[in-house]
């Protein structure tokens, strides 16, 4: 698959191509022209780099929202417990105190 900074050479290179063909220009003027392609070339790659950079960045930030969303999710629907249940009684017996949850007498 082609990337976006592949196809930018290339469309680059094309347009620089075809500039050149249209006038019969000296081999100087040429490589300057060359020279001028290759550092838009460099500062276009450099800008797809920033904003390769930044899409990484934001997809690290989505999947921090999604986990942060996930778990307010997890904290809203979770079931409420009454605290006495949640206390170990004072004359503590070989049952766990959440049996009586699952076990009411």
């Amino acid at each position: 698959m082609i990337s976006w900074r592949q196809l930018a050479v290339a469309a680059l290179v094309i347009l620089g191509v075809l500039a050149g063909c249209r006038t019969v220009e000296s081999p100087h003027t040429m490589n300057a022209q060359i020279e001028r392609l290759e550092a838009q070339v460099a500062v276009l790659s450099n800008t797809v780099d920033r904003i390769s950079t930044s899409v990484q960045t934001l997809e690290h930030h989505l999947i921090g929202i999604e986990q942060f969303n996930k778990m307010v999710d997890e904290i809203r629907y979770a079931p409420i417990v009454d605290e006495q249940l949640l206390t170990v009684p004072e004359k503590a017996t070989n049952s766990a105190p959440n049996d009586r949850i699952n076990h009411p007498k």
